[in-house]
């Protein structure tokens, strides 16, 4: 490999947003781990970057930058793309993957000392998922559907008719799935899979998109993606494959020491569970 010498840890930071904010923690990092690698993947369709700044910071921008759509497959896309990058730039012993909404809550070199000490060779949170909770995310292939066919914008008593028939069809279809998402983005349409991974001894995992991996654990995802490409390509239509695949990969890979703990604090506002 060429590129840079061998680092200790590599910070990759996948923003979505406000770019200010983003820019606030790859400064921190720096600030508090001036010999880490810092990589940065900013969505394709959300704003532009302060450049000089990020460069000043010594950051690598992850390419290409992918749209990123909530729900698909370009989340975990973007994922891969930069894990494939930060691979091929080197060696490093842990690989930190965060949002653009993340910051610390414990000095930076604590939380790299108990990464240097721990027996691990990565930090995921997940369970396994091979009941009937998650099938329709994960046993189905979806399509998107035209804008129209999300039937926004129609009298509210129209609308809540709409609403029973999808979820009518949902309850009583287990071959059919109609998937609405919010943020005016295009509903999908679920259709389920006649064949499978799940069905040929692979147990399926349902976790957090945030993680710490090892180089072994990182390259592990890799290799998976190259050497069972039919695994990825189901996943590439199933919906939210970026809390399912990287964690059912890395459960499932052979000499993997895995801690059931990704080691993020998150705070969930009562009145409003779908987002943190």
């Amino acid at each position: 490999m060429t590129g840079r010498a061998r680092q200790a840890f590599v910070y990759l930071v996948l923003s979505h947003g406000d770019p200010e904010q983003a820019l606030r923690l790859l400064q921190t990092l720096r600030r508090a781990s001036p010999s880490s690698a810092l990589f940065m993947h900013h969505d394709a369709k959300a704003g532009r970057l302060p450049d000089d700044r990020i460069r000043a910071l010594g950051v690598s921008l992850v390419e290409p930058r992918i749209r990123v759509f909530w729900g698909t497959y370009s989340l975990l896309e973007s994922i891969l793309v930069a894990i494939r990058q930060i691979l091929a730039s080197g060696d490093f012993q842990w690989l930190v993957i965060l949002s653009g909404q993340d910051y610390p809550i414990r000095p930076l070199a604590q939380i790299e000392a108990d990464l240097l000490g721990s027996p691990y060779d990565a930090f995921v949170r997940a369970t396994a998922s091979d009941g009937a909770g998650y099938a329709y995310r994960y046993e189905m292939q979806y399509f998107m559907l035209p804008r129209w066919a999300s039937f926004r914008g129609l009298p509210h008593r129209v609308d809540k008719l709409l609403v029973a028939a999808r979820e009518a069809v949902n309850a009583r279809s287990g071959w059919l799935r109609i998937q609405p998402r919010p943020r005016g983005l295009p509903t999908m349409l679920g259709v389920r899979s006649m064949r499978h991974p799940f069905t040929q001894g692979l147990t399926r995992y349902k976790g957090s998109t945030w993680m710490n991996l090892s180089q072994q654990a990182a390259r592990a995802v890799i290799e998976c993606g190259d050497q069972r490409p039919e695994l990825l390509n189901h996943y590439r239509r199933t919906f939210m494959p970026d809390e399912s695949y990287l964690q059912t990969v890395l459960f499932n890979a052979q000499g993997l020491r895995i801690l059931n703990d990704h080691k993020r604090f998150t705070a969930w506002d009562p009145s409003h569970l779908a987002h943190p």
